[in-house]
């Protein structure tokens, strides 16, 4: 996924270049069309932030279920030691 993040930053930044560069090589009279390209760079750059936010919940909530899934690993682990434990006292016949 930080591919595809670092592709879009990478995309918004030539994308920025792009329209810094033909509104200094461009005259007065291509204000309006400057103007609409830096509005679209806006569109692009809020959709990706939009992106960015979504993926940075998603990794936090994964790191957060892999974390609680260890935890009941180790109560699994636990809590089949106490039932082979159990198993053993009981065909022992010790109690």
């Amino acid at each position: 996924m930080d591919q595809v993040i670092t592709a879009e930053i990478v995309f918004a930044v030539v994308a920025a270049s792009a329209v810094i560069y033909g509104w200094i090589k461009g005259s007065g009279d291509k204000t309006s069309e400057i103007l609409t390209r830096l509005t679209r760079l806006e569109t692009k750059l809020d959709g990706l932030a939009e992106v960015v936010e979504k993926h940075n919940h998603v990794v936090e909530r994964t790191f957060k279920i892999e974390s609680d899934l260890n935890t009941a690993f180790k109560h699994i682990d636990r809590m089949r030691d106490d039932v082979d434990k159990i198993n053993s006292i009981k065909l022992g016949g010790t109690e």
